[in-house]
């Protein structure tokens, strides 16, 4: 157009010259007013969107534990390898003791010796039995002469005297008789009280010594061992990892900023390098209650959906806890809004815009601009 009016004016070969140098910088003002060349400008447009928080963790079979030894001691045989099936209640590690072992020994000696005392057969109870045997007799004895002269006084027979000793005689062995009776019967309770007492004892001693031997809590698979025999263990000395063989999760962590938003049953999508080119869905099925100190992290659980087809435990693996989603929502990348809240228009307008859902790279736009409005990335601004 303005080649025509130069011409129709009879413009010189110079104004030609000059209209070739700003006619392209014109025609570029022209089509984008406020913006320059190299400027990088979009539309908002509809697409798909997640928002979801980022969490890293790793897989850890059902149930799984480190087994620890309830006692000190050393590791005097392993049962057990790993990758072994166990039962719960197995036998995996048996520990020593020279302490335990002797008093298990000497409660065992106690029991004995208390259960031959307690013994009807033994010599304490067979030397009280005589001796109330012996009593017996004597007062049997003792009666029958009271008898014989109660007969002879009631003929007129002996003196008063002679009946009066009778009478004592029969009196005082009926008194030993009760004693001896009676001795008998305190020996044979307290006999039987020690031999119960030892039997306690020797159970106390066996049920100590039965700690020595660490056993399976789960019906699974023994994923390690970590101890060698000879070595000497403590409570707090792991000696080795199980858990279910079949049935595994995530335990991921989730920073403090962001555990208000996690809910039990919320989708998780899952990425392991184990297998680099696929994605997993699970489910948030646990979150504890407590946070960690340290990391300033929380650790939520979450079971697999679509589980991967072998898994192991302490794989790593990275998660997205999908917060919301929307099928359609008008979004811009992130990279195009300005201090979470501004967007800059083609013409050089700073224009306040109401945010919804995010992802990594895009941002929701609820309000302040629509999609024929034209924006310019705020670095290249």
């Amino acid at each position: 157009m303005l080649y025509h009016i130069l011409h129709r004016t009879n413009a010189g070969p110079a104004y030609f010259s000059l209209v070739r140098i700003i006619l392209p910088a014109l025609l570029i003002l022209t089509a984008a007013p406020g913006c320059k060349p190299g400027d990088e400008t979009l539309q908002p447009s509809a697409t798909p969107i997640t928002e979801s928080v980022y969490a890293s963790g790793v897989v850890k079979a059902e149930q799984q534990y480190t087994i620890f030894s309830q006692v000190n001691g050393v590791l005097h045989e392993i049962l057990v390898e790993a990758g072994d099936t166990v039962l719960k209640d197995q036998p995996l590690f048996v520990l020593r003791d020279i302490q335990a072992q002797l008093n298990n020994q000497n409660a065992l000696i106690l029991l004995q010796l208390s259960k031959a005392q307690a013994s009807p057969r033994s010599e304490k109870l067979r030397e009280l039995e005589e001796q109330v045997r012996v009593a017996k007799a004597a007062h049997d004895l003792d009666s029958t002469l009271l008898e014989r002269q109660q007969r002879l006084w009631d003929q007129g027979v002996g003196s008063q005297l002679e009946l009066e000793q009778r009478e004592l005689a029969e009196t005082s062995s009926a008194t030993a008789l009760d004693q001896a009776r009676s001795r008998y019967a305190d020996i044979r309770r307290q006999l039987d009280a020690a031999y119960q007492q030892a039997e306690v004892n020797y159970r106390k001693s066996e049920e100590a010594l039965n700690e020595y031997v660490v056993r399976s809590a789960v019906n699974g698979l023994l994923y390690d061992v970590q101890r060698e025999t000879g070595e000497l263990i403590t409570t707090q000395t792991p000696l080795g990892v199980a858990g279910s063989a079949e049935l595994f999760l995530l335990e991921l962590q989730v920073d403090e900023f962001d555990i208000s938003r996690i809910q039990k049953g919320q989708k998780v999508k899952v990425t392991m390098e184990s297998y680099p080119d696929e994605v997993f869905e699970a489910e948030v099925s646990r979150i504890n209650p407590i946070m960690n100190e340290r990391s300033r992290a929380f650790v939520v659980e979450a079971l697999f959906i679509t589980p991967p087809p072998r898994l192991y435990p302490f794989l790593t693996a990275e998660a997205n806890i999908i917060i919301r989603e929307k099928e359609r929502a008008l979004t811009i990348p992130l990279a195009y809004l300005l201090d979470d809240r501004f967007v800059i228009t083609a013409t050089g307008d700073t224009t306040e815009v109401k945010t919804g859902l995010r992802d990594a790279e895009q941002v929701e736009i609820l309000a302040g601009i629509d999609s024929t409005s034209r924006l310019l990335k705020p670095e290249s601004r």
